[in-house]
């Protein structure tokens, strides 16, 4: 009797013991389970940005920023959202949302993000200088282009957009100077002009005006040929830190896309500057009486 009841309580010690077993593993797939709840909205979100993703590349901009936007109410923090929302605005003209947009982007750690953001800043800043001729929006974009740098130090781009923006600043104030001055010595001989006879004044504004047209003709010979010495030299410099970065990457065991795709913007842009730049000078030409900036 006694080893029966010992029998008895082996097997309770055993059917308790499986019973906890069973009891830990159903609780443990329970906080497993629990644990994935979140997987199905983090999969919609990465759906979500490949469509805006895709509409971005496609040029579907108003898509892009709806699908972008839509994503950020789930994720408001998101430093990636804010800068393809401002890459969005900046390609449709929106500069000023654009900029606002990429300053969202700056809450991050990443040195590399945080120097394209403030690249893209000093972009923002350039075009709303450029087309309202605001020229301290051009001088805030080069402290932009600074900070860029900070984070980046190599950043090619970058030094290149300070030293252009710096050369366009210095030649709006030489060209204000010059207008300036052009302007006092009109209103000196206005003076002069008055207290002469009728017949001396018209001799003296038509040798003025010949001496005008003279002074215009040297300016703009004067001015292409600055030009002329100021894209010698800057081909000569792109010639150079081009060498030294073709120095870098065969140092390189493989080459990065996205640095190419940026030079050959960069170049492309240029190029188109430099075609405007020719056709307002010819313009100018033919039409006589124009200044080149």
């Amino acid at each position: 009797m006694e080893g029966l009841n010992r029998n008895l309580s082996s097997l309770n010690n055993v059917l308790l013991v499986l019973f906890c077993s069973l009891f830990l593993s159903l609780v443990t797939s329970s906080v497993v389970s629990a644990g994935t709840l979140s997987l199905p909205s983090d999969i919609l979100a990465s759906q979500k940005t490949d469509k805006a993703n895709r509409a971005y590349e496609d040029g579907k901009f108003d898509d892009a920023l709806k699908t972008y936007t839509d994503i950020q109410l789930s994720k408001p923090e998101s430093s990636e959202l804010q800068y393809n929302i401002g890459n969005v605005h900046y390609r449709k003209g929106n500069f000023e949302e654009a900029r606002k947009a990429y300053h969202g982007s700056l809450m991050t750690e990443d040195k590399n993000k945080k120097s394209s953001a403030w690249y893209n800043i000093g972009n923002t800043l350039f075009r709303e200088g450029s087309q309202s001729g605001d020229m301290s929006k051009l001088e805030e974009s080069i402290e932009a282009y600074k900070k860029s740098l900070k984070e980046k130090p190599d950043f090619v781009d970058a030094k290149y957009n300070i030293e252009y923006i710096r050369r366009k600043l210095k030649e709006n104030a030489k060209k204000e100077n010059k207008d300036q001055k052009q302007n006092k010595d009109q209103k000196q001989d206005k003076k002069q002009q008055d207290k002469q006879p009728q017949d001396q004044k018209n001799q003296q504004q038509d040798k003025n005006d010949e001496d005008k047209e003279k002074q215009q003709q040297q300016d703009k010979d004067q001015q292409n040929k600055e030009d002329q010495q100021q894209q010698q030299q800057n081909e000569e410099n792109k010639d150079k830190e081009n060498q030294k970065q073709q120095q870098k990457q065969e140092k390189r065991t493989d080459i990065d896309p996205e640095q190419a795709k940026r030079w050959l913007d960069r170049l492309k842009e240029q190029e188109k500057e430099n075609m405007k730049k020719e056709m307002t000078r010819q313009k100018g030409q033919r039409r006589g009486n124009s200044h080149d900036w």
